[in-house]
């Protein structure tokens, strides 16, 4: 018998639901095998402006230190990135975090 919230939804034990709003609101984690890209609507700027690196879109800007701006400067330019074709100067978690960061302020989406 399908419930009142319909199919593709599992009712556990303690009555609540999960399934298709749960994956509508849940963020997918960014790991090193995620392939993103810009999205096609951005225009993504680069600069450096009080010792720290910005990358501006839209109407938003977010900063980085200034030894992200390689990083920063590939993601811009490049039609598709992932953690691990970003300069390796910064480690993975870092760059993982740069990723992350990027596809939570709304430049960044997984392919």
């Amino acid at each position: 018998m399908e419930d009142a919230w319909g199919a593709g939804h599992q009712k556990y034990s303690n009555g609540k639901f999960r399934g298709k709003l749960f994956g509508a609101t849940k963020e997918i984690t960014v790991t090193c095998d995620s392939v993103m890209r810009v999205r096609k609507d951005l225009n993504p700027i680069v600069r450096e402006a009080q010792g720290e690196a910005v990358i501006l879109f839209g109407a938003k800007s977010v900063t980085f230190p200034l030894f992200a701006k390689p990083h920063l400067e590939k993601i811009a330019n490049s039609p598709t990135i992932s953690a691990i074709s970003l300069p390796t100067d910064i480690d993975i978690e870092g760059r993982l975090n740069i990723l992350s960061s990027l596809k939570r302020e709304g430049l960044l989406e997984i392919t």
